[in-house]
């Protein structure tokens, strides 16, 4: 499946949270299970453990991945037209990706993946 025609869902935010925030996913249930969390510094399991954020529906969760994608692209524009949002990423004046979605959790999402060179 291509990333333009990956649906918002907990396939997503499994993908989001594991290639993007770089978050490791219980291996027993990835979809809907907790995520481990570990310390930023050492890399160290630190005992906690956080619900799977629905990065790919809400907002809250969202943001996060967005200022992501604004720590590694500093020219990024976003559209809404016509019910649809458009995330464009500029490097140096010049169009490198977008991606389109009719909520902007799911534009954002497609766009940090298609960053990434993820397949679905």
């Amino acid at each position: 499946m291509n990333i333009d025609e990956m649906q918002a869902g907990r396939e997503m935010d499994a993908l989001i949270a594991e290639k993007v925030m770089g978050l490791i996913l219980d291996s027993d249930n990835p979809f809907m299970a907790n995520i481990v969390v570990f310390e930023a510094n050492t890399g160290e399991n630190t005992g906690h453990t956080q619900n799977l954020p629905h990065y790919s529906t809400e907002m809250a969760a969202a943001w996060e991945v967005w200022e992501w994608l604004k720590t590694q692209y500093h020219e990024i524009n976003f559209t809404w037209c016509k019910g649809v949002c458009y995330l464009t990423i500029f490097e140096h004046g010049n169009c490198i990706l977008g991606a389109d979605a009719e909520t902007f959790p799911l534009a954002i999402c497609r766009s940090a993946l298609k960053a990434l060179g993820v397949q679905a």
